[in-house]
């Protein structure tokens, strides 16, 4: 049986070029992490959003606080968010998406789901254009998420890059097909304005 996939919603970054909180950015009456967890819940996915200790009590003001996983993991960057959310889900892959990906098309996940759902031989599933893959918008398997973990554990993790871990990890990846759907937001500037 395959194993169940998890939709999380990654907001736990500092957003220093954007100058405030990317998930809280308003988007018409809601935010954006509230947008792309919308987008995780319209594939039938349940849904949790990793945020930093300091963001908990703005984010359970949008989301109930059971939805809410706290980084916990002592690594920097967005493979905290990550593992904290696998140190809860252990049994459970994950499908991975930024806050400001609010772009994403549903087919681009869909057709990524179906990918993975056919095959049992990799680890992580992204997208990637020319060598670079994209790491959100991607699915990470307990399996492999166990061992980037044990790595984290024995500190023989060299570099903490999601990446990096896709590199040296069993990464099937597919070419994207829908550019838009992997816009980033890093400007003060406001697209849903």
């Amino acid at each position: 049986m395959k194993t169940p996939l998890l939709g999380v919603v990654l907001c736990g970054g500092e957003s220093k070029r954007m100058g405030r909180d990317k998930g809280l950015m308003p988007m018409g009456d809601s935010c954006w992490a509230k947008h792309v967890a919308e987008k995780l819940e319209a594939l039938q996915l349940p849904v949790v959003v990793s945020v930093s200790g300091a963001q908990f009590n703005n984010y359970s003001k949008i989301f109930a606080r059971e939805q809410l996983v706290v980084d916990a993991v002592p690594v920097a960057g967005p493979l905290n968010g990550l593992l904290s959310v696998h140190q809860q889900y252990q049994h459970w892959d994950l499908l991975l998406m930024a806050c400001d990906m609010i772009n994403m098309e549903f087919n681009t996940l869909f057709s990524l789901i179906r990918i993975y759902q056919a095959s049992t031989l990799a680890d992580f599933y992204v997208y990637h254009e020319e060598d670079f893959a994209e790491p959100f918008g991607g699915i990470y398997t307990g399996r492999g998420l166990r061992k980037v973990a044990r790595q984290v554990e024995e500190k023989t993790l060299k570099n903490y890059s999601l990446r990096s871990i896709l590199e040296q990890g069993r990464t099937r990846k597919v070419p994207i097909s829908s550019r838009i759907s992997f816009t980033n937001y890093n400007s003060g500037s406001n697209p849903a304005d």
